[in-house]
């Protein structure tokens, strides 16, 4: 029996592929698709990338001052903030497609 190589990949390549990714340039099959990879890859790069960021930021509030367990329960209030933007971000999307549905519907009824 064979054993499979593992292919390893730079760190700009994560980073660009998870860039691509975040921002919905392309999709994460067509990322793992072009650099050879399982799709799973790239999810793990992103979530490996986000908890990296959390734990810089936990970090950064223990350097400015907060004890340790205050830095977690600030960071749990930041993330649970953001995902709040988030979702109110895409109502106002939804009401805009509404709005617009609306407005098309009354025009064609009208002509």
């Amino acid at each position: 029996m064979t054993r499979k190589v593992r292919k390893t990949f730079p760190k700009e390549v994560k980073n660009q592929a998870v860039d691509d990714y975040i921002s919905g340039e392309k999709s994460a099959m067509q990322i793992a698709e072009e650099i050879g990879c399982d799709v799973q890859l790239i999810y793990r790069w992103k979530v490996a990338r986000e908890e990296k960021a959390k734990g810089l930021r936990l970090d950064e509030l223990v350097e400015e001052g907060c004890n340790r367990a205050m830095a977690e329960k600030l960071l749990e209030k930041e993330l649970e903030l953001e995902e709040y933007k988030r979702q109110l971000a895409e109502q106002v999307v939804i009401n805009g497609l509404i709005k617009k549905l609306q407005t098309s519907t009354l025009f064609q009824r009208e002509s």
